[in-house]
């Protein structure tokens, strides 16, 4: 576990969407059907479980004075404020939009900004799943 620990860690650093998807999907296909939950709590629970496990520093539902985060992951020098989103009916495009737009319109980020900041957005529709990550511009 201590590789995939590694792999991930640089993985959120170097912002590379394709390979948590792929990480990701792989998770998911170890799930039989039978015990799927269509909803955002249930693909929320397994991605901080699932990190959480790895050894990663991850919290769930971080209140802000302007709302909730998702989840974030800290290490020495960065922050991942993650927001994820379920639907059976939305495009992960438009998911993933929605969520970097949450997360910069309540400013989740703020309470991190003596590090490294990344956003990542997640998507969940079906058995489909896709990731995007952005860097907080600071100076904006």
């Amino acid at each position: 576990m201590p590789e995939l620990f590694n792999e991930l860690s640089t993985k959120f650093q170097e912002s590379d969407a394709k390979a948590l998807e792929d990480n990701l999907k792989t998770l998911l296909a170890h799930i039989p059907y039978q015990l799927i939950s269509e909803s955002e709590k249930y693909y929320h629970s397994i991605f901080l479980i699932w990190l959480k496990t790895l050894g990663f520093d991850i919290q769930g539902e971080i209140s802000t004075n302007r709302g909730r985060i998702d989840a974030v992951l800290k290490q020495n020098d960065y922050a991942v404020i993650t927001e994820i989103k379920f639907s059976t009916e939305k495009a992960l495009e438009e998911m993933l939009e929605s969520a970097l737009k949450q997360i910069d319109d309540k400013k989740y980020y703020e309470a991190y900004l003596d590090k490294k900041v990344i956003l990542l957005a997640i998507a969940f529709n079906g058995k489909d799943v896709k990731c995007k990550f952005k860097t907080l511009d600071k100076n904006k």
